[in-house]
């Protein structure tokens, strides 16, 4: 039977010692950081969302996020930027990969309009007028949520299954 010298011995349990200390502050760090990220401060109702989770910050393969007929408004902003919804519309965020920050939506004209590359979580928040009900609609026209105007509160929406807003 073979016999290993005793410094040998030491040596590996030292190496063995110290990848372990190395393997449990590494689990310890990542699961303090994600800790963090969980404990995030409430949203703001006010602000843009946080970028969605697993977001790039540019991608030159994606194609922006599009609408037609054309929104009222439709602009940029960062997480954390301050989120405005003028009266009388409806208004959505969806995630621009291209840009690698939020593509904001003012819809006021009454009309069904046909959304373009929305994939993933989204913010809407509604601030229309009188008693109006507004639809999410799938590809084929199936409607998948109506609503009524609740400003100043923001809704979670996944865009992948949304093909159409009709904000009348």
């Amino acid at each position: 039977m073979h016999t290993m010298h005793r410094n040998t011995w030491h040596r590996m349990t030292a190496r063995a010692c110290a990848l372990l200390a190395a393997l449990f502050v590494a689990l310890t760090c990542a699961m303090a950081a994600s800790g963090a990220a969980q404990a995030a401060a409430p949203a703001d109702p006010a602000a843009f969302p946080p970028a969605p989770e697993g977001a790039q910050a540019r991608n030159a393969a994606a194609v922006s996020p599009g609408i037609s007929p054309a929104a009222r408004r439709t602009y940029h902003a960062n997480p954390g930027d301050p989120w405005d919804c003028p009266l009388g519309n409806l208004c959505a965020a969806v995630w621009d990969n291209t840009t690698g920050n939020w593509k904001a939506f003012d819809l006021y004209t009454c009309h069904r309009y046909a959304l373009s590359h929305w994939e993933g979580y989204g913010e809407y928040k509604n601030n229309q007028t009188g008693n109006v009900t507004s639809f999410f609609y799938g590809q084929y026209l199936e409607e998948k949520a109506r609503f009524t105007p609740d400003y100043p509160a923001k809704h979670g929406v996944d865009w992948s299954p949304i093909w159409h807003i009709r904000n009348c």
